[in-house]
């Protein structure tokens, strides 16, 4: 959606799509300047003033049409972003990595903040190899142990995001054990 906020523009926008993780971006943008026109040859002029589309017909052949129109005014902006996590997600295995589920991010997700997350199911007090892995905004999904291992070797000491296993006992004492 977008509505006026005061002398800016909030925009949102929500995935809700069946079988993909739900994002959502939330911002707003507002004018910092006066309004004015693109100078020929400039970087404005360059990105704004494009006279033709370009598609593909029925056949996939590609088509041009041509567009008429008086330049547009341009005016200088500024922009806040409050949400944007668009691709992150988490996800929870409950055996050690051979099963894996999306669980539930609560409150916004930001580039690299910690992030609260739930896996409802019903526990039936056997016992547990929990781990989770988180993915980013560039499509990289937290690796395992051994994965971090075969590229930084094993005295790196430096950023090491591998995997952690925690394994629930039935009497429901957890213990952090590493299986890789």
């Amino acid at each position: 959606s977008c509505t006026p906020h005061g002398d800016r523009i909030r925009y949102r926008s929500d995935r809700v799509h069946r079988g993909v993780a739900g994002a959502r971006f939330v911002g707003e943008y507002g004018p910092i300047g006066a309004p004015f026109a693109a100078a020929s040859g400039s970087l404005e002029h360059f990105l704004t003033e494009r006279y033709c589309l370009f598609t593909t017909g029925r056949d996939g052949g590609p088509r041009r049409g041509d567009i008429d129109h008086v330049p547009w005014p341009l005016q200088p902006a500024d922009w806040a972003v409050e949400t944007i996590d668009m691709t992150r997600l988490v996800d929870v295995t409950l055996d050690g990595g051979r099963n894996w589920h999306q669980a539930r991010i609560d409150g916004p997700s930001l580039p690299k903040a910690l992030h609260r997350f739930y896996l409802e199911f019903d526990w039936d007090g056997s016992e547990l190899l929990l781990q989770s892995r988180a993915h980013d905004e560039t499509g990289y999904v937290q690796p395992t142990k051994d994965e971090l291992r075969a590229v930084r070797g094993t005295n790196s000491i430096y950023h090491n995001n591998g995997i952690q296993t925690w394994h629930v006992m039935a009497n429901g004492s957890v213990e952090n054990v590493e299986i890789s």
